[in-house]
């Protein structure tokens, strides 16, 4: 079989150290640390990529170098007592062949310290997005003191068995904050002329070049478009950076990114959502590689072998950083080399599950539930063959059927519509969705391969599952969207739901004004508002109870609907609730003003829900011997994830 990915696949010498292929898991918050300490499932995280045949993974996003740098859920580098943990970690993930580094950083006054009376630190006086508080200014004593602490971080790493380290100014780490002519305002020897604001990252790469071995690896991470003015930096200034510290001649590699620290939208720019364009920052990686011989590897939205197959073709990158989608699927790189990466778990982008770091959670994956239960990676083949029914063809109710036919029991998958998929179908309707549909289809195709019996437009009923003579039923039913009961005995005004609207089951609004409530305050008012602003000529307003619109929703995922919502001129109206008395209103919550709503006025509701579940208790009367499971919505209404977690889970109770 012809390799279509020959490129992707070819090995690449770095410095002594020779990758397998050019795929990298670049650092990335994985927020496992308990104190600092490197916890078992953290090695065993990184050491199933290496399994999967991954090239290089960078470990330990923002890994901290210094104890004033500390904060929950990452790894304290400076601290001895993770040698044991590292020694292991770099025992088994060098034994695959992969070439393993870590991350050391110090974020500066983007830290979160968790230590008592806390403080963070800059270059320089500031205040703004940056600070938890005002920062402490660093005196020269202590930025040497830093150094000497990367120093010794590498010199850890490379006692332990590491291959090397990576240092970064991505995302506005402490050394890209010395970098900049607008935040660093130092009159000493680290601040003014550019040669003095890069003394603080020369000293770091010439120390760190002291302490280790001549084959130890360095990386320097950058971001080329900061996407703010903040910094003062652009990208043909970032440019120089990277051509002053590769002049250093102990670089070994240059990871190229794009974001910073500045604003909500900046940060969210360091991770990428579905909202970005692919391969995002692959045209940044390309300038890099204009001007240097250091192999250049590159991350930001590499979803897909191909797109990472055409970044090395066309010169842009030497490696690509597939790292969201080696969550996914840890085995990405086997089904690369295999010719089977239609096989893959697909990335869908979506920054529910892998960015949960943001808001202090550990590390998941919607699509792979695996990521936060290991124990799910194995399924147990099943001791006896059952007959299962599966009600409801959602991802919940497909990765059920999915795991529950591999354990070796006969699955009948009913769906009431014509297709599966359930919301996710609904929700790909909305603007800017282009990968949603992805799992979905990935996992049509392993039920087919499986043979599960899906049977759609086949409404299941107590009486039809018991004459079946099923052995166990799990009720992936989902909900049904609605609207408040008041609004359905109103008569003043027009309520509708966004699955409504999305599936053009409603009648269009005409020139009625719009308006949006959303008392969940996630994705989904947000994401209605926008699409009926940039597809109508109404006007159109999101009202939520919340501070903010979308207050639940991951902050990577906010700014591109913050965008989108301010360019297509939608009123947000945050501490609105909707309440009757006895008509429609919205009322501000501190300030009891009030706005009916009437004849005039198109409402639609977001976030109204009721468990579909009642096929539970008629299964329990008439059939108390049957195994039932509820699982996902219908259990209680929740993310996509959580669905697909809890059909794994039902699915090896069986």
């Amino acid at each position: 079989m012809k390799n279509k990915y020959r490129n992707l696949t070819q090995p690449l010498s770095l410095g002594a150290h020779r990758l397998s292929n050019r795929i990298v898991s670049s650092a990335h918050g994985e927020h496992m640390g308990h104190k600092g300490r490197i916890p078992q499932e953290l090695i065993d995280y990184h050491t199933r990529r290496a399994q999967g045949g991954v090239g290089m993974i960078v470990a330990f996003g923002s890994g901290t170098i210094h104890p004033k740098a500390d904060n929950a859920g990452n790894i304290s580098l400076w601290d001895s007592e993770n040698e044991p943990a590292l020694r292991e970690m770099a025992g088994k993930i060098r034994g695959y062949g992969t070439v393993l580094l870590a991350q050391a950083t110090h974020r500066g006054p983007r830290e979160s310290p968790t230590s008592l009376d806390a403080f963070t630190s800059a270059p320089s006086p500031m205040v703004g997005p940056f600070a938890h508080g005002n920062p402490h200014v660093l005196e020269v004593h202590e930025i040497e003191e830093l150094v000497d602490f990367y120093a010794a971080a590498a010199a850890r790493l490379a006692r332990c068995g590491f291959s090397g380290i990576e240092i970064t100014g991505l995302g506005s780490h402490l050394p890209e904050l010395f970098w900049s002519p607008q935040l660093n305002q130092r009159t000493d020897k680290y601040g003014g002329s550019f040669t003095n604001r890069m003394r603080f990252s020369r000293e770091i790469i010439h120390a760190v070049a002291q302490a280790v071995p001549e084959e130890f690896l360095v990386s320097f991470r950058i971001s080329l478009d900061p996407q703010s003015h903040t910094l003062g930096l652009q990208t043909e200034d970032l440019l120089e950076i990277v051509d002053h510290l590769d002049a250093l001649g102990r670089i070994d590699t240059i990871s190229i990114s794009g974001g910073s620290g500045a604003t909500i939208e900046t940060h969210a720019g360091n991770v990428p959502t579905e909202a970005y364009p692919l391969a995002t920052y692959a045209h940044l990686a390309g300038l890099v590689k204009q001007q240097t011989t250091t192999p250049v590897a590159v991350a930001g939205r590499m979803l897909t072998a191909a797109v990472a197959e055409e970044t090395i073709r066309s010169g842009q990158a030497d490696m690509v950083a597939m790292t969201r989608a080696l969550i996914a699927d840890p085995d990405l790189p086997r089904h690369i080399l295999r010719g089977t990466e239609e096989m893959a778990r697909p990335c869908i982008a979506i920054n529910e599950g892998c960015r949960r770091v943001t808001y202090g959670g550990r590390v998941t994956c919607t699509v792979n539930p695996v990521v936060a239960d290991p124990a799910l990676e194995h399924p147990v083949p099943a001791t006896t063959s059952q007959r299962v029914a599966v009600v409801g063809g959602g991802p919940g109710g497909m990765e059920a059927a999915r795991v529950a036919a591999q354990r070796g029991h006969a699955v009948t998958l009913f769906e009431k519509q014509p297709v599966l998929g359930g919301q996710v179908i609904t929700a790909a309707k909305e603007n800017g969705r282009p990968n949603l549909t992805r799992h979905v289809r990935w996992l049509s195709e392993r039920l087919e391969e499986l043979g599960v019996d899906v049977r759609l437009n086949t409404c299941a009923t107590s009486g039809s599952l018991v004459e079946s003579s099923f052995d166990s039923v799990i009720l992936a039913s989902g909900v049904k969207i609605t609207t408040p009961a008041e609004l359905r005995h109103s008569s003043a005004v027009v309520a509708v739901t966004d699955v409504d609207l999305l599936t053009e089951t409603a009648a269009p609004p005409g020139e009625k004004d719009i308006t949006v409530v959303d008392a969940q305050s996630y994705r989904r008012g947000a994401a209605i508002a926008a699409t009926l602003a940039e597809d109508l000529p109404n006007r159109v307003r999101l009202a939520t109870p919340s501070l903010e619109p979308m207050a639940r929703l991951e902050n990577s995922n906010k700014p591109p609907l913050l965008r989108r919502l301010t360019a297509a001129g939608v009123e947000l109206l945050t501490s609105y609730e909707l309440e009757f008395s006895p008509e429609a209103q919205l009322r501000h919550m501190w300030s009891d003003t009030k706005y009916p709503l009437g004849a005039n006025d198109y409402l639609v509701a977001v976030g109204w829900t009721a468990p579909q579940s009642s096929l539970y208790a008629e299964l329990r009367q008439a059939a108390a011997e049957l195994q039932v499971q509820v699982i996902g919505d219908a259990l209680a209404p929740r993310l996509m994830r959580n669905a697909i977690s809890e059909g794994a889970r039902s699915a090896v109770l069986i």
